[in-house]
């Protein structure tokens, strides 16, 4: 079982910055930071997972 860890950050910067993180920390990129705009108009996401096989997520829901 893959097990999701999900951040809400204040805005795309920041979802930028965790996912630069886990990827310098041997993450694999699961999203490249974009918008998601099938979910809604301002949801900016990223995926990677981490080296023990997490899914980090960090997601941004404010406009931007």
């Amino acid at each position: 079982m893959i097990d999701h860890v999900d951040f809400a950050v204040s805005d795309p910067a920041r979802s930028r910055a965790l996912d630069a993180q886990v990827l310098t920390a041997g993450g694999v990129d699961c999203g490249t930071p974009g918008l998601r705009t099938r979910y809604h108009a301002h949801y900016y996401a990223a995926y990677a997972l981490d080296p023990v096989g997490h899914v980090i997520k960090a997601v941004c829901h404010h406009p931007h």
